[in-house]
């Protein structure tokens, strides 16, 4: 696991010849030495919500307050912007070539209490991981 402790940077995301976030993605993976992950990455250009969000996120998480005039509209950005955007962490493990991350809390709640499987590999000061079609190229960030 010691390979794994630091901070990382995303370089890129292919899923066989398409990039699912975009040419220049963000992201950062955190592994820690006592067994914690946290990765959180996105498609660089996402578009802004806008000045409606703090009042329909006080609506959407069921706080007494009217719902905002242009709430539909702004549900929609929320969405769009939502689905270019992902963050899970965990405990992680590793066995082998694979890395083993058992998510504990996640944007998409279907994956809390799920392990996801990467199969890994170190080169220079890269780490890819990989699962079906899908490869993670992050950079190790200076200590």
């Amino acid at each position: 696991m010691e390979r794994f402790v630091g901070t990382w940077k995303l370089e890129r995301w292919t899923s066989g010849k398409e990039e699912p976030f975009g040419p220049r993605p963000q992201g950062t993976l955190v592994y820690t030495a006592d067994g914690t992950m946290i990765s959180s990455f996105m498609r660089r250009d996402r578009s802004p919500i806008g000045s409606g969000l703090a009042a329909w996120r006080r609506y959407a998480m069921g706080l007494k307050v009217p719902k905002p005039a242009d709430a539909h509209e702004v549900e929609q950005r929320f969405a769009a912007g939502a689905i270019v955007f992902n963050s899970y962490s965990g405990k992680y493990t590793v066995e082998g070539t694979e890395v083993h991350h058992d998510v504990e809390i996640a944007m998409f709640p279907d994956w809390i209490g799920q392990r996801l499987t990467r199969t890994y590999r170190f080169y220079e000061d890269l780490l890819s991981l990989s699962f079906g079609n899908d490869e993670l190229v992050w950079r190790r960030k200076p200590r």
